[in-house]
This record gives C-alpha cells, sequence and structure tokens, in this order.
C-alpha cells in the first residue's frame, strides 16, 4: 500500500509539473498576439470606428482574462 502511495505521489508532481509547462507554453502566443493589438489600440484608438476600438479592446482584454 505504501508504495502505490509514493507512485501517487509522483505521478502528481510530474502531472503539476506538466501542466505547468503546458500552461506557460499555451499562453505566450496570447502574451505575443495581446502586445500587438495593444501598439495598434495606442496608434488607432478613435481613429477608427467604434466598433473597431470595441473589438480591440476585447482582443486585448481577452488574453489578461486567460492568465488570472
Amino acid at each position: 500500500m505504501n508504495k502505490a502511495i509514493v507512485d501517487l505521489q509522483r505521478s502528481n508532481e510530474e502531472l503539476e509539473q506538466f501542466a505547468y509547462v503546458a500552461s506557460h507554453d499555451l499562453q505566450e502566443p496570447l502574451r505575443m498576439t495581446s502586445s500587438y493589438v495593444q501598439l495598434l489600440q495606442h496608434r488607432y484608438q478613435g481613429k477608427l470606428d467604434k466598433d473597431a476600438d470595441e473589438f480591440i479592446a476585447f482582443a486585448v482584454d481577452g488574453p489578461r482574462a486567460c492568465s488570472t
């Protein structure tokens, strides 16, 4: 029984490490995209129509919501 517990703890640690790496790898493209959209926001906010400003705001805020 003790060996099963040790094996389960080891398996959980490996799974936690995998989840951490996978999460980081999946968030990086979102951060990069968000950075570029922020540049668009700073450059073009108020110069396009209201819909464009709203869409850009959604694109900027979306990755922030995912990373919390």
